[in-house]
């Protein structure tokens, strides 16, 4: 939440609240009166990226068991991408393109943010603006690197 006047976030405190259903929340939204912010938002902001990243994948979907990716999530592990081998179902060839598409920039620098995204402690999360800043540094970084690439001529990426 924020304040209306400031801007500013407004921190609240949820005590013998028990979530349900969702893996995008992070570990503080599971834990017996944790202090809540902004970074929670950030937290799930890497679930998103997640998905993205994953052709659809929602995080831990490889664990069946709901309190098993919560048990996970309390540990401090962070959910895996799909790996190339799981795309074998539907032919190498679209396995061998998720492990040429692992290789891309675009796809190292959003998979790089989504992890800071998913520290276990808030305080090592990054604020909502420093992704946005994160990516956009890298983004500016690719469009340099492939501007290089084609000699300095060519489309803007």
């Amino acid at each position: 939440a924020r304040s209306i006047t400031t801007n500013a976030t407004c921190p609240f405190r949820m005590c013998h609240v028990h979530h349900k259903g969702s893996k995008y929340r992070s570990p503080e939204e599971y834990m017996d009166c944790a202090d809540q912010s902004d970074k929670i938002d950030v937290f799930s902001l890497a679930g998103v990226f997640f998905f993205l990243l994953s052709d659809g994948s929602k995080p831990w979907y490889h664990v069946k068991d709901y309190d098993a990716s919560v048990e996970r999530i309390l540990r401090g592990e962070k959910p895996r991408l799909p790996r190339a081998k799981e795309y074998e179902y539907y032919g190498k060839s679209v396995a061998e393109m998720v492990r040429e598409r692992a290789k891309d920039p675009a796809y190292v620098a959003l998979r790089e943010v989504m992890t800071r995204c998913w520290a276990f402690e808030p305080a090592e999360r990054p604020s909502s603006l420093e992704v946005v800043r994160m990516l956009e540094e890298r983004w500016e970084e690719i469009r340099k690197a492939r501007r290089r690439q084609q000699g300095g001529e060519g489309e803007r990426v």
